[in-house]
């Protein structure tokens, strides 16, 4: 709607330039208030925060983040009204890209199963890989119900 404003900060380390974690922050675009933080768990260190998709009601975002477990992002919902995060997904597979459907009850996600390492999206394959390796990994789509958690 043009009024509110969701980016992410990316925290380094001052000596080693290493990225630490990534905080989502919300703010008016009018400047009028000062920008709220929103961080998921910030007492377990490093983190990434990524893929903010406002809902088409512009009351929620959708998120990926790694803040319960390093290296395995969850799907969570930041409600702009009530100034609260609820995790979405309880998942063990790489995510990204969250896209709201056009009726506000689901997020989309780009997914690879099993693969807990980022290859990007156009490589869905482990970085280990050997010519005598006979998996793989595919990338699909899932559908997120964001009021069950259930997917398909």
């Amino acid at each position: 709607n043009g009024k509110l404003l969701a980016w992410i900060e990316i925290q380094t380390d001052k000596q080693g330039g290493i990225t630490t974690y990534q905080d989502i922050y919300l703010g008016d675009t009018d400047y009028t208030k000062k920008p709220i933080q929103i961080t998921v768990n910030r007492k377990k260190g490093h983190f990434n925060n990524n893929g903010i998709s406002w809902s088409p009601d512009n009351n929620q975002f959708a998120f990926l983040s790694d803040a319960e477990q390093p290296g395995q992002q969850q799907l969570y919902i930041y409600n702009v009204k009530t100034s609260s995060t609820r995790k979405i997904t309880t998942v063990k597979w790489l995510m990204s890209s969250p896209k709201w459907s056009p009726d506000g009850n689901n997020v989309a996600v780009l997914f690879t199963e099993n693969l807990l390492e980022n290859s990007g999206p156009s490589a869905a394959q482990t970085s280990h890989s050997s010519v005598n390796k006979d998996s793989y990994y595919e990338q699909r789509h899932a559908i997120v119900n964001i009021s069950s958690g259930k997917l398909r």
